[in-house]
């Protein structure tokens, strides 16, 4: 596995982490993410991140594989504003020590 799939592997993984404690990442814990829709929270979360520079609704169509079931802009919008900013903000800071201690334990050089 090259750097950037491991660095890719690590994110998701850290995102799915975040997902059995995400509370700590909603705006509002006691209802936020608590019925089961398309949008969970790690769905999201790395649908947010691997996003490009298409409008919202092609980006959505490229995710749902262009199908009938795909979301639709509001569902993301409603769904996006759960989210904390400071999720974001933690997660890369996770990413960051992760792959820093990664690289400090086998000795890698970017």
């Amino acid at each position: 596995m090259n750097f950037s799939e491991e660095v890719k592997t690590t994110l998701w993984d850290l995102i799915d982490g975040m997902a059995l404690n995400k509370s700590n990442y909603v705006v509002h814990p006691s209802k936020d993410f608590s019925r089961k829709k398309k949008w969970d929270f790690s769905t999201l979360m790395k649908f947010i991140i691997s996003m490009e520079s298409q409008s919202l609704k092609n980006e959505l169509h490229k995710y749902f594989g262009y199908t009938t079931k795909c979301s639709t802009n509001a569902s993301f919008n409603q769904r996006r504003a759960q989210i904390s900013p400071d999720a974001f903000k933690d997660l890369f800071f996770l990413l960051h020590h992760t792959i820093t201690i990664t690289l400090i334990f086998t000795k890698d050089i970017l």
